[in-house]
């Protein structure tokens, strides 16, 4: 990611914002999925700690390429 982006429910451009990612955060990306021509979604989880990590914590959502 070359900026912070957000990290949506599901792959619509007026889903629920879910959290803003950090330039830099690891993702694992899970899949990929063509709207349309000009709009690709990405399915990415989290990289996250189980030991330490909330166990609430969002790790998985949608980001808009």
């Amino acid at each position: 990611m070359s900026s912070n982006t957000s990290l949506y429910s599901c792959p619509e451009i007026y889903a629920k914002e879910l959290l803003v990612l950090d330039v830099g955060t690891n993702l694992s990306v899970l899949r990929k999925w063509k709207v349309s021509k000009n709009e690709t979604w990405v399915r990415v989880k989290l990289a996250s700690n189980k030991f330490f990590d909330d166990p609430n914590k969002i790790l998985k959502g949608w980001i808009k390429m």
